[in-house]
């Protein structure tokens, strides 16, 4: 009876100290970004992208935004944006031209970050090659000029997207999207998976494997105690 009460104790003390430690690296290792995306109808999408590295280069972020995106790739020049978010150009077009087509201010998927002044900057380096920290925000606009987006931060994206900047949901994803005189559009696609429900899921197998390596061992001894 000793040893049972013995092997639910350190049962117990094992799965808290695992949910502890995964808490704690959730909220230390996460980092928060933003992609604002602008269609050439002045329609806006918000991502917000809970990621648990310390950086990440911009086109993994976009691939993490969840929002639909056709890329090609051009060698060491890194990978062009053909289609995101419903918009864009043909896969041939776009590796012909960029979408473009003979007029000069034809739009293209133009990637931007914001400079010192509040301006956002075009980026001709793309985004395989920018790197994103926590509260960077990345600007993807369809556009053969400006990016046609005002000044905000990564603050300003939570406040759009009603989610507070509290490290605590893992790696998920916050989706939402406007119309042109700023109404919310219903996507239906809003969220990603949470690395807290991953991590938990994980804990609680592994928890089993030790609770029954342990009854396993107990049960050896018991049977070596009665033989012996």
């Amino acid at each position: 009876m000793r040893g049972r009460r013995r092997l639910v104790a350190a049962s117990a003390l094992l799965a808290l100290a695992l949910l502890l430690t995964a808490g704690w690296l959730d909220r230390a290792a996460a980092s928060e970004a933003a992609v604002v995306v602008r269609h050439g109808d002045g329609s806006m999408t918000y991502a917000l992208v809970i990621f648990p590295e310390a950086e990440i280069s911009s086109f993994e972020l976009l691939d993490r935004s969840t929002l639909s995106l056709t890329t090609v790739a051009f060698g060491g020049l890194g990978d062009a944006v053909c289609t995101l978010d419903g918009e864009g150009c043909p896969v041939g077009d776009c590796r012909q031209r960029l979408c473009q087509t003979g007029d000069p201010d034809s739009p293209f998927w133009q990637f931007f970050r914001q400079g010192e002044s509040g301006a956002w900057v075009f980026q001709p380096l793309g985004a395989s090659a920018a790197r994103v920290r926590d509260g960077d925000v990345d600007v993807w606009s369809w556009t053969g000029g400006d990016a046609g987006v005002p000044s905000l931060d990564i603050t300003d994206v939570a406040g759009l997207l009603g989610v507070s900047l509290d490290r605590t949901d893992g790696n998920a994803v916050y989706v939402a999207s406007f119309d042109a005189a700023g109404n919310r559009i219903e996507r239906g696609d809003n969220g990603g998976p949470d690395r807290v429900q991953i991590v938990a899921g994980l804990l609680a197998l592994l928890l089993l494997a030790v609770v029954a390596v342990l009854v396993a061992k107990r049960r050896r001894n018991e049977v070596q105690e009665q033989t012996g």
